[in-house]
């Protein structure tokens, strides 16, 4: 999305992916547009292009339609366009980021390039799943997820070539640790509140309704009732803004507006967390990974999370198990977060903690390991490079700019300069991978030919012509001579 006000989950993972990868290979991020990351990643000496690449929901959706979604965005200016942008920048791989973005994989398979294709989310759970976790499985040779929740929908599809977990990684000194404690008072004050107070807290990049905002403030409702210091901090970014009027009506109907605060992302994390003493993440739907809940723990903060997706994993990894909340089970979130509240040592000790525990199973040295791991067991392969191919049927096509051109027959295909000896075969899922341009038929004798023949046939008739009229003229010189009197 590349988007000019803030810096989504996904976009934070790649980011982090490509400044480490860049230890191994030289980088090069493809954007649609000129945004916060793009601004990032040439601060971090990674080159930016720009390119409009359409997005297509369908695979994450799982929709029955998914195929045919993808069929029509090839058909549009933008996939000869990128087409072209990788056969002239000859890339060694191309890593694809999030499901919505199938066609540089389709593009990279077109070209023969060893395709790597990041999952950040899980695939919505629809009778047409396993079709559309084949397809995605088909369009790469390396299937990355960040988590094993993200990779659970394509156990027993067939197609699966290779696949690696490599979940997202923070780096604690990066945060600037020792200026939290400032952070702290002047947000706390800025906002009205002081260090008496307990902060529990809901952030999200972009607030929509799956995100569980509603789920948070119904738990923290009644927590305002029970406990005088209890503050409650809403961050992000409103997506809906029929949800967002929703939830703050919710909250001005309890009596306790005065004990909430909204405020907008920010993308330095290090301004949000140190406010606050518990993070929630009530995310109604399954998350891939759930980046938050990890930052809340590397900062130290206790989190309490809803048992969707990923945030299992992360939780489970780091001795957090009990504070896992049945999805949607808001009276349990509450009296999770209640019993941290209840005892100011408890809700330090479980801090302090959490940030040990995110360190050891997610900091930057366990995810250099897991990337060293990957690197070493990439394919390499050269990138394909042909005009005509051919699967295996009988049909031979011209590539050109992205698209597949059927020849009519041998003898089209040899008009046009071509011999059958320089067509390459490829296997029919490579061939898929291109849309079908159109046919071309056999040429029929072109207008300038013609024109040329006829302007040599002139020619030679007005030579004829010429020298006719010649051979008249000397016959009537000598006739002329003959039948004049001879002089004396």
């Amino acid at each position: 999305m590349c988007n000019t006000s803030y810096v989504t989950g996904g976009e934070k993972v790649l980011l982090l992916l490509a400044r480490e990868i860049q230890q191994h290979y030289e980088c090069v991020l493809i954007i649609p547009q000129d945004g916060m990351i793009a601004q990032q990643a040439r601060s971090a000496g990674i080159q930016t292009i720009i390119q409009a690449i359409p997005l297509s929901a369908g695979l994450y959706l799982s929709l029955p339609n998914a195929d045919e979604e993808i069929a029509t965005l090839q058909r549009g200016a933008e996939w000869s366009e990128l087409y072209s942008l990788l056969e002239r920048e000859r890339p060694d791989y191309v890593l694809v980021n999030t499901a919505v973005h199938p066609l540089p994989a389709l593009a990279a398979q077109c070209l023969g390039i060893t395709t790597l294709w990041l999952m950040h989310e899980i695939l919505l759970d629809t009778p047409y799943r396993a079709h559309c976790a084949a397809y995605i499985a088909l369009h790469c040779d390396v299937l990355i997820g960040v988590s094993e929740a993200v990779l659970r929908p394509f156990l027993g599809v067939s197609g699966v070539k290779q696949q690696f977990v490599l979940s997202p990684f923070i780096e604690q000194e990066a945060l600037a640790p020792k200026d939290w404690a400032a952070i702290r008072s002047a947000m706390r004050s800025r906002i009205g509140w002081d260090e008496s107070h307990r902060v529990v807290g809901f952030i999200a990049a972009a607030i929509y309704p799956n995100k569980g905002l509603l789920a948070f403030i119904e738990s923290m409702i009644p927590i305002a009732g029970m406990n005088d210091r209890a503050r409650f901090l809403i961050v992000g970014s409103p997506v809906d803004l029929v949800h967002d009027q929703a939830c703050r009506q919710v909250i001005v109907q309890s009596g306790y507006e005065h004990r909430f605060a909204f405020l907008p992302f920010v993308d330095n994390i290090s301004h949000l967390f140190p406010t606050l003493d518990i993070v929630a993440v009530p995310s109604i739907i399954a998350e891939g990974f759930g980046l938050t809940a990890l930052e809340g723990l590397t900062f130290g903060r206790a989190v309490v999370a809803f048992a969707s997706g990923g945030l299992v994993e992360i939780m489970r990894a780091t001795g957090n198990g009990d504070f896992l909340v049945q999805t949607g089970n808001t009276h349990e979130m509450m009296w999770k977060v209640r019993s941290l509240l209840a005892s100011d040592r408890y809700l330090e000790d479980v801090g302090n903690r959490n940030r040990e525990a995110a360190v050891q199973a997610f900091g930057i040295h366990a995810f250099r390991r897991k990337l060293q791991q990957l690197v070493g067991q990439l394919p390499v392969r050269a990138m394909l490079r042909f005009t005509l191919v051919r699967g295996s049927g009988p049909a031979i096509y011209a590539i050109e700019q992205g698209r597949k051109r059927p020849f009519a027959s041998v003898k089209a295909m040899i008009q046009r300069g071509f011999q059958p000896g320089g067509v390459a075969p490829v296997s029919d899922l490579m061939l898929s991978c291109f849309p079908e341009g159109e046919p071309l038929p056999e040429l029929r004798r072109s207008v300038r030919k013609k024109s040329k023949r006829l302007h040599h046939l002139r020619r030679r008739r007005g030579r004829n012509r010429l020298r006719a009229l010649r051979r008249r003229r000397r016959v009537s010189r000598r006739t002329r001579r003959r039948q004049s009197p001879t002089k004396r």
